[in-house]
């Protein structure tokens, strides 16, 4: 990654075993990345947002620059879908046109009950 292009705040507290990246966000937030046993995980206000499998169960060690780009893309994708959920009509749900309906009962009625 080109030292231009790395966000400022993201600061690298371990490089390996586990790499660890942590600051805080230019919203407040903050974020905590590590990558361990093979687990690569990003923390934003102490909650998980995201984890996947990367490399063998003993990995403990990954590149910074990768890690960076990582959390970047990832904090991209949460700023994207905050913004298309925002974008959502909010209120009541309009009713169904008749003919939908009957094909909505008819369906329903087809459905056997669940079973506990």
């Amino acid at each position: 990654m080109d030292a231009a292009a790395r966000p400022d705040w993201l600061k690298v507290t371990c490089r390996s075993v586990p790499t660890q990246i942590e600051g805080t966000s230019p919203d407040g937030e903050h974020v905590y990345f590590r990558y361990r046993w093979g687990h690569a995980t990003l923390d934003v206000d102490d909650v998980q947002i995201w984890c996947e499998s990367y490399g063998h169960d003993l990995s403990g060690d990954m590149d910074p620059d990768l890690a960076i780009a990582l959390i970047t893309a990832q904090l991209a994708a949460r700023a994207a879908h905050r913004a298309a959920r925002a974008a959502l009509p909010v209120g009541d749900v309009p009713p169904l046109a008749p003919e939908e309906q009957a094909l909505m009962d008819r369906w329903t009625a087809t459905v056997p009950p669940t079973q506990d």
